[in-house]
């Protein structure tokens, strides 16, 4: 779980539009998912070399927006109503890697 300041998501639930916007989030960079699942140690059999993961950080921003279907939803199990909006979402993505100095 990331910690997040109050005012990086905006939501207005009722005309199904919604942000989130984050900078400089510190993350690990594993370069791929077979480092990240085995912690830097690649997969010879796929050809894939071991790389260490390394600090990094992403910033991005997601807007929801635009409702196609909404419907009702019923976990009987848990007595849990509720109501899903499907939408369309626009995202921008930036990462930085910090290189370790030689």
């Amino acid at each position: 779980m990331i910690p997040t300041e109050k005012d990086s998501m905006e939501i207005h639930f009722g005309a199904g539009v919604a942000s989130l916007r984050m900078r400089d989030v510190p993350v690990i960079d594993a370069r791929d998912l077979y480092n990240n699942l085995t912690n830097g140690q690649g997969y010879p059999p796929l050809g894939i070399p071991p790389v260490a993961p390394v600090l990094a950080t992403v910033s991005f921003d997601i807007e929801w927006s635009g409702i196609t279907d909404r419907e009702k939803v019923v976990n009987v199990l848990q007595n849990f109503p509720g109501s899903v909006c499907e939408d369309g979402s626009n995202n921008r993505l930036v990462g930085c890697v910090a290189f370790p100095r030689l």
